[in-house]
């Protein structure tokens, strides 16, 4: 539900950054111009933050679906694995 809502902000937004761009090309002037410009990109570029903190949120929640479906054991055997690698590595420091 936290996505969802997320996804439709970020379109609302969207269509509001594409209907400033229509509107620079229908101003006359320089100085509204170059003002409706400048209220574009820094528009356009919240835009840009705010999609890649999205991507970020989307990532995690996938990683963390991905983790759940891991199979158990996976995470037994590499826990093995590391606790026998380290015991050996501790029995050769001390050999030495």
């Amino acid at each position: 539900m936290i996505l969802r809502e997320n996804n439709k902000d970020l379109i609302t937004k969207a269509k509001a950054v594409k209907q400033m761009q229509v509107d620079v090309g229908k101003k006359t002037g320089f100085i509204e111009v170059r003002r409706a410009r400048v209220a574009f990109r820094r528009a356009r570029n919240n835009l840009k933050k705010e999609y890649m903190e999205f991507e970020e949120v989307i990532d995690s929640f996938n990683k963390e679906e991905n983790m759940q479906n891991v199979n158990p054991l996976h995470y037994i055997a590499f826990l093995t694995i590391g606790i026998i690698g380290f015991i050996f590595s501790f029995l050769i420091i001390m050999h030495t």
